[in-house]
């Protein structure tokens, strides 16, 4: 019997840590606890992180493309132009701002199609832009499209469709 209770007497090096923190708890049990604090610890501080979002800054080049439609009465006249913009009409104090533009001499028959890129940053589309196409001859506006187009981050990818009307001649 009195082998039992040796074996459960407690180690010299166990009897003198219970003396010096007083708890009872053996060195083991401290490096445990030390390790769990600095988890939890850990995990507090980066859980501020978890709810913050940030998001890749979006590629600024964007793409405008479509058909134009207008009614002739033959083919155009040689050095005719059709020029496709998309506008920024955000800043009434400024007017009216060209973001993309794109230049067509001698376009094809109708439908014309046009494809062109500008730069606009995610909050120019949040507001919108508006794309416009007009057909010039010999430097005179002839055809103009009447309808507003927006153009958003909505509906980037959306291939155009413009119907331009005449106008006087």
């Amino acid at each position: 019997m009195a082998r039992f209770a040796v074996r459960n007497r407690p180690s010299l090096v166990q009897d003198v840590m219970m003396k010096r923190t007083g708890s009872g708890l053996s060195s083991g049990s401290l490096s445990r606890r030390a390790l769990l604090a600095t988890i939890a610890f850990a995990a507090a501080a980066l859980c501020g992180c978890a709810s913050m979002e940030i998001e890749p800054a979006s590629d600024v080049w964007r793409t405008a493309n479509g058909l134009v439609y207008y009614s002739s009465p033959g083919p155009l006249p040689p050095g005719s132009v059709l020029t496709v913009r998309v506008i920024d009409n955000s800043n009434p104090a400024m007017g009216p701002m060209i973001v993309g533009e794109a230049s067509i001499t001698d376009p094809a028959p109708s439908p014309a199609p046009f494809a062109f890129e500008f730069r606009a940053e995610d909050p120019v589309l949040r507001r919108g832009l508006s794309l416009e196409a007009r057909i010039s001859v010999e430097g005179r506006l002839r055809y103009s499209n009447q309808a507003s187009h927006s153009v958003n981050a909505s509906n980037l990818g959306t291939v155009r469709e413009l119907y331009l009307a005449q106008t006087g001649i």
